[in-house]
C-alpha cells in the first residue's frame, strides 16, 4: 500500500479540524445579521410619535418664556448649542439631543418682544426617526384645530390653537422613506402677558 505524502495528510486534517469551526461562524454572522435585520424592523416599525409631542412641548416652553429658554432646555436634557441675546428685545437659541431610541434632534427658538406683542418662532427637527410618526397625535394631545395631508415629501400637517392672548401656529412634516421630522411652533401674542415682555 502506498504511503500518502505527509503534506497532504497534513492538510486534510487541517481543513477537516476547520470546516466545523467556519460552518459556526458562518452560522453565527447569518443569525447577526438576521438579528440585525429585524431589529432595523422593529424599530422602524415602532412608534415614534411622543417625538412630536416632546417637540411640541418644549417649543411652547420656549415661546411661553423666552427669558428662561436656556434653563428649561437643560432641565430637559438638552446641550446647548447657541445662545444669542441681540439687546433686550430679542432672543436666540439652539440646542441638540439624543433620546433614548437614537433620534438626534435639534432645536431653535426665536423670541422678539415688541411694544404691544410678543412673537416667538421654535423649530424642532429629527433626523434618523427611531420609528414611524403619526402626526394625528397634536390633535389627539392638544386642543387645536387643523389637518393633515399628503404631500409629495411625506405627509404634513398644520394646525392651530387659542388661548386668551396669544394664538399658536403649527406645521409639521414626516417623511417616512428618510426617517426626518420637522416642527415649527410660532406664537403671536401680548408682550404685556408675557414673562419675557417690557
Amino acid at each position: 500500500m502506498a504511503r500518502q505524502n505527509r503534506t497532504t495528510v497534513a492538510a486534510k486534517a487541517t481543513a477537516r479540524d476547520i470546516l466545523p469551526y467556519a460552518a459556526t461562524a458562518l452560522a453565527g454572522a447569518i443569525l447577526v445579521a438576521v438579528a440585525a435585520t429585524t431589529a432595523d424592523a422593529q424599530q422602524k416599525g415602532s412608534d415614534a410619535s411622543y417625538l412630536v409631542v416632546d417637540g411640541l412641548d418644549i417649543c411652547g416652553a420656549l415661546v411661553d418664556d423666552g427669558t428662561g429658554a436656556e434653563d428649561i432646555l437643560v432641565d430637559d436634557g438638552w446641550f446647548i448649542e447657541d445662545v444669542y441675546q441681540n439687546g433686550p428685545f430679542i432672543t436666540e437659541i439652539s440646542a441638540s439631543k439624543i433620546f433614548a431610541d437614537g433620534s438626534d434632534a435639534y432645536v431653535f427658538a426665536l423670541i422678539e418682544t415688541y411694544p404691544s406683542a410678543q412673537i416667538g418662532y421654535c423649530s424642532f427637527d429629527v433626523q434618523a426617526v427611531g420609528g414611524t410618526v403619526d402626526l394625528g397625535i397634536v390633535e389627539e394631545t392638544y386642543d387645536t384645530v387643523g389637518t393633515v395631508e399628503p404631500g409629495e415629501f411625506g405627509v404634513h400637517g398644520s394646525w392651530e390653537a387659542a388661548s386668551d392672548d396669544a394664538i399658536y401656529l403649527v406645521l409639521a412634516n414626516y417623511e417616512d422613506e428618510s426617517d426626518y421630522l420637522f416642527v415649527q411652533m410660532t406664537k403671536v401674542g401680548d408682550s404685556s402677558q408675557q414673562s419675557g415682555g417690557k
